[in-house]
């Protein structure tokens, strides 16, 4: 079913967005499929050790605020950035990590005005090793010169 959202809601234009869901629905299928895997696994006797595992979702400044004409977006990231909060607060107490990082920014190795992948690769596995008893839930990565 296409969305109802129309670019500029105002006008009379015909776009369409495409569902806003889609931006939640695959990473939640995801989940469902994962979660029961990563429940069977022996906790750690040690909260030093390496939780079960790990659920680390990518946002968008979009999952904390709408910009004009990025309605159908936002409402995917917002929904997104839920999925992963309300995951967390079920599945953290069972030693699985989830986090939501926020990327802000163009990838790129070329410039300082990029996000590198390596250091989002590093910020990732940061995450996923992270003491049990200090678990991060969201992880806001950008270049410097990015304005926000």
């Amino acid at each position: 079913m296409e969305s109802t959202f129309a670019t500029r809601p105002r006008s009379a234009t015909k776009a369409r967005l495409s569902p806003p869901q889609r931006t939640s629905l695959g990473p939640a299928a995801f989940s469902r499929l994962l979660l029961p895997l990563l429940l069977d696994k022996p906790l750690p006797s040690s909260s030093s050790l390496a939780a079960r595992g790990s659920l680390i979702f990518t946002g968008a400044t979009a999952s904390r605020k709408g910009s004009s004409k990025f309605g159908a977006f936002a409402v995917g990231k917002f929904g997104l950035s839920a999925l992963a909060q309300s995951l967390a607060r079920e599945f953290g107490p069972e030693g699985i990590h989830v986090a939501h990082v926020v990327l802000d920014g163009v990838l790129g190795k070329d410039s300082e005005s990029r996000i590198n992948p390596d250091s989002i690769a590093s910020s990732f596995v940061y995450l996923h090793n992270q003491d049990r008893t200090a678990f991060t839930f969201e992880l806001d990565l950008r270049p410097a010169s990015e304005r926000f």
